[in-house]
């Protein structure tokens, strides 16, 4: 372990800059024990030992700059992170709640557990989209987006239904899960964020691009069902049904099959 004079032990910074003070007398001969110069005849004295002992300076170098300035780590795009996933260890920590809790609440600690900056996080709407392929809940068209509601296999599991109030005044419903819901959401947290991956296509989460609403209004001109629509533009169903309300083509997502 190295230390200071005092005793007290060296940062890194000090550590390498402490290395390289060695390495550069070295370099030029010099004994960095006695500061006395290193006899001719001696190994250290070589001059290819001498060349190797300057380049290693130099890395160190750089080294000591990067980390008096170090660079911001450059941003990883979310598709190119490695889909959601943990393991049995990080699962076996999840705290469940004896109080009801949201959806989002189950996804902000299973998010917790992984390392956002190189894994997708698990998103709320893919738990919900998957409680709705189980038939644990069951989907509402509203005008301009789409509302869960607990169906009778989700009340009997632990998933109940709860209005509430916004700032504003506004009554909404959220999905509330008692201990037993939430294990089924946490225990298959994996095969939930698989079955997000299976779904979206290749350009989902991308911006449509003017080429691509021509195609999507020619398709839907001629009468491709939003399934169809989706296989062709590599997006979802639920992509293609918010773009044809955008485009003015529908009026509400449940007016297209």
């Amino acid at each position: 372990m190295l230390r200071r004079k005092t005793g007290v032990e060296m940062t890194e910074l000090e550590k390498v800059e402490y290395t390289k003070s060695f390495i550069d007398k070295l370099a030029e001969g010099v004994n960095p024990l006695t500061d006395e110069q290193i006899p001719d005849g001696d190994l250290l004295n070589n001059v290819r030992i001498s060349r190797c002992m300057f380049y290693v300076s130099g890395i160190l170098d750089g080294v000591i700059s990067q980390m008096k300035n170090p660079k911001p780590l450059k941003k990883i795009r979310n598709a190119d992170k490695k889909p959601f996933c943990i393991g049995d260890g990080d699962m076996g920590k999840y705290t469940y709640s004896d109080n009801l809790c949201t959806v989002g609440d189950i996804a902000n600690q299973l998010n917790s557990f992984i390392d956002l900056n190189i894994m997708q996080r698990i998103k709320v709407k893919t738990i919900y989209d998957w409680l709705v392929s189980k038939e644990y809940l069951y989907n509402v068209d509203g005008s301009e987006k789409v509302y869960r509601r607990s169906a009778e296999k989700g009340r009997a599991a632990g998933f109940t239904d709860s209005q509430r109030v916004s700032a504003k005044g506004l009554s909404y419903t959220v999905i509330l899960c008692n201990k037993n819901a939430q294990k089924i959401i946490v225990e298959n947290a994996n095969l939930i964020a698989q079955s997000d991956s299976a779904q979206n296509g290749e350009h989902s989460g991308t911006a449509w691009t003017e080429e691509q609403d021509k195609n999507l209004t020619d398709m839907f001109n001629n009468g491709l069902t939003s399934a169809a629509m989706a296989k062709e533009t590599g997006r979802t169903p639920t992509a293609v049904k918010a773009r044809l309300v955008r485009l003015g083509l529908i009026k509400n997502r449940s007016d297209i099959i």
